[in-house]
């Protein structure tokens, strides 16, 4: 494997006036991927990082695992006078605009890393164009949060081996491009149906979150609107707004008067921002009628989470929020120059119509379980060598050298923390379904049992007619338009009728015969409906060499209406895992 070496990295830098911002990036992320590295391929791994990260790693964290043995450092006095103060080198790099610095630049990497040049290079939400030019041979792989983070999702993040935000390979796909092909939709919809049961039947939480805000409901439709930190360059240098204020209030002024506009802030246990405080928010109510806020939301760090898959439509630069509208079907709006722009709408009334064959195929190869990643080194060998020999940075290429996890699904049920959503919910006053066919509680009983059975019928497979006796309707519609000799017409006029009265007449005589309600007990199915037939042509004078004909029309119109109940799918594949 050509993979032996591996530079491990972030911002050096400072970020907002935090020089403790990156260390989560490399204590959480980069030390264990790195562990993976080497175990995968054997190979040597090293670090690139600021003198002030490295020493709070050290110091306050006692993680000793990354050190000056093993890691370039930038101290702060080389990157004041080299590199500038705050974001200066970060925008340089985001925007490949280094001018007649570039060549001191170079010349200073050159010189901390010597001889050593990496084959691979991990870089942590970090713009990695300088490292491309140093290193041209190496695989670079720029990585952020993927499209989620908090319970109910398990953690993910985004593999981009082509650049960051708006210099993401998103920048190469045009609808031209067939990702049908990767057949991943079938997966994805799998996935989707897992967090919308949980979403729309374990829980009130939208309930819980519009008697806040609009309690008498109403508005005809909702927008949220996840706002972020503005002194972070995934937002400022995406956008042409200043600060989430000045957001905010232009997604309120170009909102229709029917729409109620739902706002969160951006809190987190490093960096928070509240836009929203006492002295604006009567300001804001007063301008904008369709404003919809509680500070209740402050009690939750995810609660834009909850909101997202009944919202009729998301607006935001960059963050995650916008491809987790996606996965719940909603319209994303990014008024912005971030990889969302590629893919979103606009703030007319017709959404951009999704190509849902990419977006199943960004949630099923691009957006990567950090938990199987760690414990699966086939799966993290696969990537490294997928996008390696990838044969061009256009979006279907790239998503093609992504490998699929053979039991994605399955991994996304055991790695999603329902629990710790629910402990979410509570904390706004949501209720957590108790029934016993909930999913989670219905997941912890069958991993009890050795043998799992299920009825047919509204368990695993429902039929798409208002009621089961619709199908001999269109049965009779198929006798009329294909079978027009095979019965008389007035039989076929009555048929409904028919079909059902001679089926209740048999199962009375069979409940008399038999002394049970069971009339399957020494009958099959596919039998006893062949004998409906047969007493239904007997009783007209009819051939009854003609049932079995009959019989197979139906079982025709029959697969033609069923469908796979989501649930029952998802237990199922649970049960012969």
């Amino acid at each position: 494997m050509r993979f032996q070496k591996a530079l491990f990295m972030s911002n050096f830098g400072i970020d907002m006036g935090l020089p403790e911002f990156r260390v989560g990036s490399y204590a959480t992320y980069l030390l264990p991927f790195s562990k993976v590295f080497e175990k995968a391929t054997g190979g040597e791994c090293k670090f690139l990082l600021g003198s002030h990260t490295l020493d709070l790693l050290n110091r306050k964290s006692k993680i000793t695992e990354i050190n000056a043995k093993n890691s370039f450092v930038v101290k702060g006095k080389e990157h004041a006078s080299l590199f500038g103060l705050g974001d200066d080198f970060l925008l340089e790099s985001y925007h490949d605009s280094f001018g007649d610095k570039e060549e001191q630049y170079v010349k200073y990497f050159k010189k901390l890393f010597g001889d050593w040049q990496p084959d691979v290079i991990f870089c942590w939400e970090f713009p990695t164009t300088l490292f491309r030019k140093i290193f041209p041979k190496a695989l670079v792989l720029d990585i952020m949060p993927g499209a989620y983070m908090r319970p109910p999702y398990p953690k993910t993040i985004s593999v981009d081996p082509v650049g960051l935000y708006a210099s993401s390979f998103l920048k190469n796909y045009d609808e031209s491009q067939d990702f049908k092909a990767l057949d991943d939709t079938n997966e994805f919809l799998k996935i989707r149906d897992l967090y919308s049961h949980y979403f729309n039947h374990d829980t009130d939480v939208k309930d819980v979150i519009l008697d806040l805000v609009d309690p008498t409901r109403k508005f005809e439709k909702y927008w949220l609107v996840p706002m972020q930190i503005s002194g972070y360059f995934g937002f400022y240098e995406n956008c042409k707004y200043k600060d989430q204020f000045e957001f905010l209030t232009d997604v309120l002024a170009k909102a229709p008067k029917n729409v109620g506009v739902i706002a969160t802030q951006y809190i987190g246990n490093l960096v928070s921002e509240k836009t929203l405080n006492n002295r604006n928010l009567g300001y804001i109510r007063n301008l904008y009628p369709n404003f919809l806020y509680s500070t209740e939301f402050e009690k939750l760090d995810n609660i834009s989470q909850y909101i997202t898959p009944w919202a009729d439509s998301v607006i935001t630069v960059s963050s995650t929020l916008g491809f987790q509208a996606l996965l719940h079907e909603k319209k994303l709006i990014s008024p912005s120059t971030s990889h969302l722009s590629y893919i979103a709408s606009d703030y007319g009334d017709n959404a951009r119509k999704q190509d849902e064959a990419l977006i199943a195929s960004l949630f099923c190869r691009q957006n990567i379980l950090v938990e199987k990643l760690l414990h699966d080194v086939d799966y993290f060998k696969s990537i490294l060598v997928g996008l390696d020999e990838r044969k061009s940075d256009s979006a279907i290429d790239v998503l093609s050298a992504l490998p699929r996890p053979a039991n994605l699904y399955k991994d996304y049920l055991s790695y999603s923390p329902f629990s710790g959503a629910d402990n979410q919910i509570k904390k706004m006053g949501g209720i957590i379904s108790s029934k016993k066919n909930s999913l989670r509680s219905l997941l912890d009983r069958i991993e009890k049992y050795d043998v799992i059975s299920f009825d047919i019928f509204d368990t695993l497979l429902r039929r798409t007619v208002f009621k089961p006796e619709d199908v001999f309707v269109l049965i009779q519609k198929k006798l009329e338009a294909e079978y027009k000799n095979l019965l008389p017409a007035v039989i076929v006029k009555r048929f409904p009728e028919l079909r059902v009265g001679f089926e209740r007449q048999l199962r009375k005589e069979y409940d008399q015969n038999h002394n049970t309600t069971d009339v399957y007990t020494e009958k099959n199915e596919e039998f006893y409906t062949l004998e409906v037939y047969q007493r239904m042509l007997a009783a007209f004078g009819l051939n009854e060499s003609i049932a079995e004909q009959l019989l197979e029309i139906e079982q025709e119109v029959e697969f033609s209406v069923l469908e796979a109940r989501s649930l029952g799918k998802a237990l199922y594949d649970v049960a012969i895992a």
